[in-house]
């Protein structure tokens, strides 16, 4: 199991036991979409790959993965490991043998419109809860309102983004009036959930 995670991951990743039957993954610097994709392919890699007992024979090989994400899910180390203990029993409870991830109860909706909305033909929010992956987030057109609109789901917290219009603006939101420094040559937007 060792081996397999450790041929699977980055070097820039951590791989260690945890407890008995359980292992841990540190993905430092990953968007949770990308986490995501990761722990799937971890446990679809290991259902696919028996184990080799010399009196027994091929045995199959299953496991149930719990992630979460920081900050997007929670907002300290102990919360965060709660959060991914709690996805993985969840995949256990469901049946086993899948992935299961985290997901705040806490979200906010942005939303970009009417009159801004008309020019741009896709709209991604991008920001410190995802990586600034330019291609996550992507917000979805709401017809009766005529806007772009997201639903965050995030830990309480205060979180920076911009709007990316078309896959190459990138602004501010006009509906938020609150802005920090970017720390480069323009400014965030800011978004607070709170609990």
């Amino acid at each position: 199991m060792a081996g397999l995670l450790r041929n699977f991951v980055r070097e820039t990743d951590v791989t260690g036991r945890y407890g008995g039957d359980e292992f841990m993954i540190l993905l430092p610097e990953t968007p949770k979409h990308m986490a995501e994709a990761l722990a799937e392919g971890i446990r679809a890699l290991i259902s696919v790959t028996p184990l080799h007992l010399e009196e027994h024979g091929l045995l199959p090989v299953t496991v149930s993965v719990g992630m979460a994400s920081f900050p997007r899910d929670a907002r300290t180390a102990a919360a965060l490991m709660a959060e991914a203990d709690g996805a993985l029993y969840n995949a256990k409870r469901a049946g086993r043998n899948q992935a299961c991830f985290s997901r705040p109860k806490t979200s906010a909706v942005l939303s970009l419109g009417p009159s801004v909305a008309q020019a741009y033909h896709c709209v991604h929010v991008i920001g410190d809860f995802n990586g600034w992956d330019r291609t996550a987030e992507p917000m979805t057109w709401d017809p009766p309102n005529r806007c772009f609109k997201i639903e965050l789901f995030l830990a309480p917290g205060k979180y920076e983004y911009k709007l990316l219009l078309d896959k190459e603006k990138l602004t501010i939101d006009p509906d938020n009036p609150e802005s920090v420094y970017d720390g480069f040559d323009g400014r965030n937007s800011v978004l607070r959930v709170s609990g």
